[in-house]
């Protein structure tokens, strides 16, 4: 068909028309796009929200139950609430998790996330000094760890604020208002639009993929950061779970280790924990195919303990090797040591051996001082947990049970019905000795006869500060012969420790009494306080037996070794003490 040239036009122009009215139509139909794009957008952006809201409210729940916790002085209740804070910090770290799965990588975002993760470590740390520090003893300190815990967490809110409403939520709205105003202009500007379109669409389409490209390079290159925090996170997430089931250092080894197998396997390992002395380095936890020990003995000794870095040694042969690496292999090897720390003081060392030149990658070398720190954290923790209640537990002055724990061992042997004999000791004329040389010549007298008390003893025994110079020793499965025996025994030990101490000679009464089938521990220390008072009325410095508890006549000559002093029981074993007779010093 020949066309005349108006016709040609008009074709074109029906078919331009066409054309464009099909791409009109097109457009039209993917106007959509933008409002289903905000909705896709607004269900991703909710549970981020949700979470970051999740981490902010355990958090604070958790730092509220962490100052109850210092606040309170029953070890109990102290527990419990130190339970419960861990029990929220492990609910924020699930739901941080959860978060960094979900975010978008948004400009400022890591930053904000590094600045959240490096205060909650900070925190952590805060609260082990915490614990380990004495509010009495050190109250500055004290005060100052709590004011820094407290602003610690403070910040944590404000990078989780910033990240909640300075970027998700502005984000929400520009995106709405920007999907709402094109699809508005959207049709005006169709016409305009395709024009322009026919006209650079080679220009944009080049410029377009020279940028698709770049993007994706850089898409990719935070897609490997992101895949790498989330493993990080999840392993974290995974090993602080692990230990917190963990209830004694022994346990914490196993999950230790298992942690380090999966974040390097195949290699050998070793791990070294020195005491709360931090004096001596012990071997803990050994794996891998090869047997390797590191010679290093104290954390003082240990380059990596000098300095709380990790370190690297990729050949023994080196100039900068580490001493104990050149001693440990005999052929070329490399080793990478990471710090065990508490409260930033190194107690520890994660040593891996491996081939000259075939040390882990970075990102393992990072997994391990993540495992490292968490290790760390978990350990202080129990260590200050064990300090806290041993406290709880002991007198302070002379370490010896006080008299709850006393009560509570003896309520223990009530129970289980096993049989036990009280020794009541009192310090003569203390008041005297106080009075004449001071409290704190008293205070050394007491811790004296503390320490030879506990010397005294059987392991089985359970000797206690009753109280001011009040000593009761409860005596399980034990004869009042035996008992009187031990209690000469105590006597002439404390005679031969005065002789080189630097303490005013002073001397001891005691009262012993047994426990009957209807007598507990306040009832047998009651009447072996009879017998004390009996013995001090008698003339102080020796031992009496409560009326009636005397030993029978067979078992008056005490276990060999026993020295007894006759002219202790010149008087009778058992003279009642007059109801209204008050304890002399």
């Amino acid at each position: 068909m020949h066309l005349r040239p108006h016709e040609r036009v008009i074709l074109v122009a029906i078919v331009a028309v066409m054309g464009a009215g099909a791409v009109l139509g097109v457009l039209s139909a993917r106007s959509r796009a933008p409002s289903d794009g905000l909705r896709r957008l607004t269900n991703r952006l909710e549970p981020i929200a949700r979470e970051l809201a999740a981490v902010s409210e355990h958090l604070h729940q958790g730092t509220a139950d962490f100052f109850d916790a210092i606040a309170t002085s029953d070890a109990a209740g102290r527990t419990k609430l130190v339970q419960g804070s861990e029990a929220e910090q492990t609910q924020a770290q699930k739901a941080w998790t959860r978060y960094l799965r979900l975010a978008l990588g948004l400009p400022r975002e890591a930053r904000l996330q590094q600045a959240f993760e490096d205060e909650q470590k900070r925190s952590t740390d805060l609260a082990i000094s915490i614990f380990a520090t004495d509010p009495q003893a050190q109250p500055l300190q004290y005060a100052a760890q709590t004011a820094q815990l407290r602003a610690s967490g403070e910040k944590q809110q404000h990078a989780l604020s910033e990240l909640a409403n300075s970027l998700y939520a502005p984000m929400i709205r520009r995106s709405e208002a920007r999907a709402l105003a094109g699809v508005d202009r959207l049709h005006d500007e169709t016409v305009l639009v395709l024009a322009i379109a026919v006209a650079v669409g080679l220009a944009i389409t080049a410029l377009v993929l020279r940028g698709a490209v770049r993007d994706e390079r850089v898409s990719r290159a935070l897609e490997v950061q992101r895949e790498r925090q989330i493993r990080r996170s999840d392993l974290e997430f995974r090993v602080q779970r692990g230990l917190e089931m963990a209830r004694t250092e022994e346990d914490s080894y196993g999950v230790i280790g298992s942690a380090i197998g999966h974040v390097i396997p195949g290699y050998t390992v070793e791990l070294l924990i020195a005491d709360s002395s931090r004096a001596h380095f012990r071997q803990v936890l050994s794996a891998g195919p090869q047997s390797h020990a590191c010679a290093v003995s104290a954390p003082t000794a240990c380059p990596v303990g000098q300095s709380g870095q990790v370190r690297t040694f990729e050949s023994s042969r080196a100039i900068d090797a580490c001493p104990f690496l050149r001693q440990q292999c005999d052929a070329a090897c490399a080793a990478a040591c990471v710090p065990v720390a508490i409260a930033g003081r190194p107690i520890g060392v994660i040593h891996v051996a491996a081939g000259e030149n075939e040390l882990p990658s970075d990102e393992a070398i990072s997994g391990l001082t993540l495992v490292a720190q968490r290790a760390g954290a978990h350990i202080g923790l129990l260590r200050a947990t064990a300090r806290t209640e041993t406290q709880a537990r002991t007198d302070s002055l002379t370490g010896l049970y006080n008299r709850r724990s006393i009560e509570a061992a003896a309520h223990h042997l009530v129970r289980e019905g096993t049989p036990f004999v009280v020794a009541f000791a009192d310090l003569d004329e203390f008041k005297t000795l106080n009075d004449k040389h001071g409290h704190e010549t008293g205070d050394r007298a007491l811790r004296l006869f503390a320490r030879v008390l506990r010397d005294s003893v059987r392991p089985t025994d359970i000797p206690a500060r009753y109280g001011g110079e009040e000593f009761v020793v409860v005596l399980p499965d034990c004869s009042v012969a035996d008992a009187m025996a031990v209690a000469e025994r105590l006597r002439g030990r404390l005679e031969e420790a005065l002789q080189s101490a630097a303490v005013p000679p002073f001397t001891i009464s005691i009262g012993i009494a047994r426990s009957g089938p209807d007598n507990g521990l306040t009832e047998t220390v009651g009447r072996a306080d009879e017998a004390l008072l009996s013995a001090k009325a008698a003339g102080r410095n020796r031992i009496h037996v409560f009326p009636g508890d005397e030993p029978a006549d067979g078992d008056q000559t005490p276990p060999p070794g026993a020295q007894l002093d006759t002219t202790a029981h010149d008087e009778p074993a058992a003279v009642p003490a007059p109801t209204a007779l008050r304890r002399p010093a």
